[in-house]
């Protein structure tokens, strides 16, 4: 991914795995990265928008997903 936006995101989601469990942070920092390796050819406009979508879904669901373990 050349744009600027997808650098933004992939920062905001690095910041965002401190805010995990401890035990889950390496595992989901090398899945972030790979994902945005697998995703870095990516030209298209639309393309890296709906890339980028899904992995804010992805990311509020993982986000939830531990905030409610957390409460237990």
């Amino acid at each position: 991914m050349g744009s600027l936006q997808a650098l933004r995101f992939y920062r905001e989601c690095l910041r965002k795995t401190s805010q995990l469990p401890r035990k889950t942070q390496t595992y989901y920092r090398q899945l972030l990265r790979q994902n945005f390796i697998a995703h870095d050819d990516e030209t298209e406009t639309e393309r890296i928008e709906q890339i980028i979508t899904q992995g804010r879904e992805a990311a509020d669901w993982v986000m939830q997903k531990y905030a409610g373990e957390q409460k237990r």
